[in-house]
């Protein structure tokens, strides 16, 4: 009997070791993987998009859901500036006058957005973000109009991806936004990583469950 409960015992130690070396490794693989940016792009359309573009950035590394929410501002912003070049250009080397009308149109939308964007900045830093919410929502509206206006029979739209786009990263800005009354913008990913269930309280709980198993093998 106490040889099996000394085997009992090693097989106890094993499994509590390997508890232990799980719980303290299980997020080696994905280190570089944000725990906000997860919680901001699963609330997307298009969760492997938002994943892909602020990956695509140093800034995203370990950034909380303000510094992400001014990163999206960012990159945004660069692709509105870009989007309004494009549309500058087509515009002057459109000859169809209908057509023609539809890029001025866009034109402005994107010189629009690009203020929205601006102030969707600017809300953020005064911790109004229900303000940056309205703004960056203003700016996902106006690629929708000049979508819209391109699509206009018997148009098409040569600007689908750039519009889709802008929507895509002005959502991410909304859905930062929307984190910040719970997480706040100081809150970071090292403070989020409690929810994790290998972490904080389960790993604990799950220590002291076999520290008590530990026990009642011994005393028997």
């Amino acid at each position: 009997m106490q040889d099996m409960n000394y085997s009992m015992l090693l097989i106890s130690l094993w499994i509590l070791t390997t508890f232990v070396s799980l719980s303290f490794n299980v997020d080696t693989t994905s280190a570089s993987t944000s725990v906000v940016e997860k919680l901001i792009c699963n609330k997307t359309l298009d969760p492997n998009f938002c994943t892909a573009i602020l990956r695509s950035n140093h800034r995203s590394q370990n950034a909380s859901a303000f510094d992400l929410a001014i990163l999206a501002v960012d990159l945004a912003s660069a692709n509105a500036t870009a989007t309004t070049a494009k549309i500058h250009s087509l515009y002057r080397s459109e000859a169809n006058a209908s057509l023609k009308y539809y890029f001025a149109a866009c034109e402005e939308y994107y010189e629009e957005s690009l203020v929205f964007l601006g102030v969707a900045r600017k809300h953020l830093q005064q911790g109004d973000y229900d303000g940056a919410n309205e703004a960056a929502s203003a700016a996902y509206d106006n690629a929708d109009y000049c979508e819209d206006a391109l699509n206009t029979p018997p148009f098409k739209s040569t600007l689908t991806k750039e519009n889709a786009n802008l929507q895509m990263l002005a959502q991410i800005i909304v859905d930062a936004a929307n984190m910040m009354p719970i997480s706040s913008r100081h809150v970071t990913n090292a403070a989020l990583k409690k929810f994790h269930p290998f972490d904080g309280g389960f790993r604990v709980l799950g220590a002291r469950v076999i520290a008590f198993l530990l026990i009642v093998i011994f005393i028997t």
